[in-house]
């Protein structure tokens, strides 16, 4: 939403203010501010409103507040005495008075205030944000961008493949946290004891990874990795004057994890061109300078820990001959490498750190299988070569590790099953394994740091936010309308039924589940109340049933699918079986099959299964992802995905008894977010529709199946689409969009 004023205008989305053009150099908090009381129609906002809305859950002074209206009343020129845009009510709060001229992304006058009538929206501007850790694609994700879920074994591959993908959002970039900024919050710890950690924002909308911090504390490191055109560099950022420099310059470049040397006298990296399978281990020193290359490494090598002596390095690579990552360690001035470890048992990988004496790494056990919670950090004695468990806790997946400088603690990035990633400390002595963060937000696996003296650490916060938006069926924004606003709703699934009723995944109170809610976003109901995480929606032609993805373990391993009432979510019915991960379903337009998504430990293909149950029919000998029923159902549209990044994706169509494509339409270069985000056949079947993302901002665009070029449909300009699906009667197209990026927060008073 835009919204006009005097010679001002103001854009939500990208939390600009602008005067006759010219951006207003404002803090990001002011601009929220601002926000809410030109949302509020001309109304008294409190300031007790006003402090919740915009820090919420934070303890703050009144005088925070009272800070920015007076830098807002100075930006729009207003005096001591002027109130001709806020209006002060003496002990009560604040009313924006000017008139507005409402508008939506640019797009014709869609009404005029104040007194006009009030779009809806959810009151909050900077919420507890919560990523989403089930799984909605099996086409593989990095986890340094918290997207779904991965094989463990090769994470590594995917994240250089896939880059991050957290690009959206991006006008946010022209503003970084003010670093006075630090928020204290209350949250429980594993005792149960009341604690207040203070959370410090590095930067803000940067989509930024691979996190560290300098052993003084004085330095922080991170990257961008390329996608979508944008990317590859490497920042260090000065925190006593929030100083930002680049030390690589953008390029064609994905990164593994970064680590300061242990006298914060440079910085190693990994580094990978576009679509090369080998690159290098690199070191710089920390102000910039000419990198050295010091390593070829392969693609699972791009997690690395450096000695304490600043003499070795380990990493992993692969050895093909055991179908395992083998450990090294190589002489930093030679470059002469040793094996250490190629056994499968334990079956390592991932991220290790080099204990501070010398004497062993941290490594972490990989998953038996995509659903089993059994990761956990081994020590490995590097003057035995043995492997010995250091908790007995299992995770889904732990991420980077980083050892007290005492050596008695290891903090790390770990997934509890069906929990967002949190930051955890493992006690070396007992075993012992307690949360470090219990908000609701969610941290990358691919960064973290800890200072030497153990009392800050940094990690990659991840940020969400999935909205329920109306928009017209040839993809106007004129009248497009919020039908849901929210952190997380129709993000992970999004069908719509014959009545106009929408159904949508969402986490409520922290618990995934499948709601519906009428066409204006009223009288929302549950249809799933469990503890269960469901994704990949579809609802029968007929409205009665609706069939998603679980992971309930009725029978067999992995996610499978089932059945419930579209009315109320009873009698449940499990419809596959097995030890595959069944994923993404679609109803045929009889209402009689359910497409979907297959994958094993050979790889992925495409099935049908009758709604009824049964044994499921293989369509397709090679993997596709996100299929969808043609209106008159004898095709089915499907996404394959991209080999090498270096080749483009295609939409396939494909005979619905299965088999070879019969038209192929290579149209993007599918980076991760656009692969998951599904595919759809126009009403009348002619056009394919799916979303593409492009400068910061993702669209639906339409591709015709007599092979002409494809024509973008919406004008949004930032955040991403997360899910689509056409109203039943074919005039609306209702979607799940919004935000999703990765920024540096560093987090304190976190002691046991």
């Amino acid at each position: 939403m835009v919204y006009e004023f005097g010679d001002f205008r103001l854009e939500t989305e990208g939390r600009l203010l602008l005067r006759n053009s010219e951006v207003v150099p404002l803090a990001p908090k002011a601009v929220e501010v601002l926000i809410v009381l030109v949302r509020a129609n001309g109304k008294l906002v409190g300031k007790q409103e006003l402090l919740e809305t915009v820090w919420p859950e934070t303890f703050v002074e009144e005088a925070n507040l009272t800070h920015h209206v007076s830098a807002l009343r100075k930006a729009l020129g207003e005096d001591k005495t002027g109130q001709r845009f806020i209006e002060t009510i003496p002990r009560r709060g604040y009313r924006f008075v000017a008139p507005i001229v409402e508008r939506f992304g640019g797009q014709p006058e869609t009404s005029r205030r104040n007194g006009a009538v009030e779009i809806p929206v959810d009151g909050r501007i900077d919420e507890e944000f919560e990523t989403d850790t089930d799984v909605t694609s099996v086409y593989a994700s990095p986890k340094a961008s918290n997207a779904p879920r991965v094989s463990p074994r090769k994470r590594l591959t995917f994240w250089l493949a896939a880059g991050l993908a957290v690009v959206f959002g991006g006008t946010a970039i022209f503003y970084f946290a003010n670093l006075a900024w630090a928020t204290r919050r209350k949250t429980d710890a594993a005792a149960h004891m009341e604690k207040t950690i203070s959370y410090t924002r590095v930067n803000d909308g940067a989509n930024i990874a691979a996190t560290t911090i300098s052993p003084d504390g004085k330095f922080v490191a991170y990257v961008q990795n390329f996608t979508a055109g944008v990317g590859g560099a490497l920042y260090v950022r000065q925190l006593e004057t929030n100083r930002e420099i680049c030390l690589l310059e953008p390029d064609e470049r994905t990164f593994g994890n970064i680590d300061f040397s242990p006298d914060g006298a440079l910085i190693y990296f990994v580094s990978f061109e576009r679509g090369a399978k080998i690159g290098a281990l690199f070191s710089l020193p920390i102000l910039g300078g000419k990198p050295k290359r010091i390593l070829e490494l392969d693609a699972t090598s791009a997690f690395f820990a450096i000695s304490p002596d600043h003499r070795q390095v380990a990493f992993y690579r692969d050895d093909e001959t055991r179908q395992a990552a083998a450990l090294i360690i190589a002489a930093l001035d030679t470059g002469a490498e040793k094996t250490i470890h190629t056994g499968t048992e334990p079956s390592l990988g991932g991220f290790l750190a080099w204990s501070p004496d010398g004497a062993s790494l941290g490594v972490v056990r990989v998953p038996s299988s995509e659903t089993a919670a059994d990761a956990r950090i081994f020590r490995f004695d590097l003057k035995t070569n043995q492997a010995a468990p250091l908790h007995e806790q299992g995770f889904s997946d732990i991420g980077k590790l980083c050892f007290t400088r005492d050596g008695g603690e290891i903090f790390f990035v770990g997934e509890e099953k069906n929990s967002a990633q949190k930051i955890y400390a493992l006690d070396i002595a007992n075993g012992q394994v307690r949360r470090v963060t219990n908000d609701a937000h969610s941290y990358g696996f691919y960064g973290l740091g800890l200072t030497s003296d153990g009392k800050t650490l940094v990690a990659d916060l991840t940020e969400s936010k999935a909205d329920v938006w109306s928009v017209a069926e040839n993809g106007s924004l004129t009248d497009a309308r919020r039908v849901k606003a929210g952190e997380t709703n129709g993000k992970l699934g999004l069908a719509t039924l014959p009545d106009g009723s929408i159904a949508y995944t969402a986490r409520v109170g922290g618990k995934p589940d499948i709601w519906r809610v009428k066409p204006d976003g009223s009288n929302a109901q549950a249809i799933t109340a469990d503890e269960f995480p469901e994704s990949g929606l579809t609802a029968s032609p007929d409205g009665r049933l609706i069939v998603f993805a679980s992971d309930r373990r009725m029978s067999g391993a992995g996610k499978h699918l089932y059945r419930a009432n579209a009315d109320g979510g009873g009698d449940v019915k499990q419809l596959t079986f097995g030890d595959t991960e069944d994923v993404q379903p679609d109803f045929s337009p009889d209402g009689k099959w359910i497409v979907y998504v297959s994958q094993d430990a050979t790889g992925g293909t495409l099935k049908k299964v009758s709604v009824e149950g049964g044994t499921p029919v293989r369509l397709t000998d090679y993997f596709v992802v996100m299929p969808a029923f043609s209106p008159d159902g004898t095709r089915i549209a499907a996404k394959r995905p991209s080999p090498s990044r270096s080749l483009p994706g295609e939409l396939v169509v494909i005979p619905a008894t299965g088999g070879k494509p019969e038209k192929t339409f290579p149209v993007t270069d599918f980076e991760w977010l656009n692969a998951i985000s599904p595919v759809r056949w126009t009403p009348d079947g002619r056009n394919l529709v799916f979303s593409l993302e492009r400068n910061s901002a993702c669209n639906l665009w339409r591709q015709s199946l007599d092979g002409s070029p494809p024509r973008q449909m919406t004008s949004f300009t930032s955040d991403a689409i997360h899910g689509f699906a056409f109203s039943v009667d074919g005039k609306r197209i209702l979607l799940s969009r919004g935000l999703y990026q990765t920024n540096a927060v560093l987090i304190q008073n976190f002691g046991g």
